[in-house]
């Protein structure tokens, strides 16, 4: 017989918690409501009084781990007034992230269309936010099918035009190609799941 589980105080937050455990160190396969109680030394009851249903926790999950991961970043970004210095705080802020939440959350992305839905929302936050900078100051235009060029937006629509630095094409084109990859993949994991 299983010991009557000892109540702690902690709310929802003590549920969302112990899922980011349980995805780093399992993934999404182990993240059923058994193993959640199991972790929050907490009952079935009290997960169904604070998320109604696995869906209404899963939802709540994604939103946390979207305002976790993605908003609260994007705040302490918006913040600093210079370019450069929200590039460096996204940067350290997205290195002190576990990235081991990020892939399990990516997996299951590939096999629930709830989760890929919610990964989609954050990959595209994330791109306005990596590229804010360059869309309030530039325009990308393509002046022919060889060369790309960059666009300054000036007073009085006064323009200049300069080589965008090839780099910083490949960073937006690979970033760009990441997000899709992933939603190509999600997909053919749910083709593979539907088809076993």
């Amino acid at each position: 017989m299983k010991p009557a589980p000892r109540f702690k105080r902690g709310g929802p937050g003590l549920w969302i918690e112990a899922a980011y455990v349980i995805l780093a160190q399992d993934g999404h396969e182990a993240l059923t409501i058994e193993q959640l109680t199991t972790r929050t030394e907490k009952t079935r009851g009290s997960f169904y009084h604070h998320f109604g249903s696995i869906d209404g926790f899963v939802s709540r999950l994604l939103a946390d781990w979207r305002e976790r991961n993605t908003e609260r970043i994007a705040r302490l970004a918006e913040c600093d007034p210079e370019p450069g210095a929200r590039r460096t705080l996204i940067h350290h802020e997205a290195l002190r992230l576990d990235a081991r939440i990020e892939i399990a959350i990516r997996n299951w992305a590939g096999t629930d269309r709830r989760v890929l839905g919610a990964c989609s929302d954050v990959d595209r936050r994330r791109m306005d936010v990596l590229t804010r900078d360059r869309r309030c100051c530039t325009t990308l235009t393509v002046e022919d099918s060889h060369r790309e060029s960059m666009r300054l937006d000036m007073p009085h629509e006064q323009a200049i035009t300069r080589p965008l630095p090839h780099y910083e094409l490949v960073q937006l084109h690979c970033f760009a190609s990441q997000a899709r990859v992933f939603a190509d993949l999600a997909g053919q994991g749910d083709g593979l799941a539907r088809a076993a």
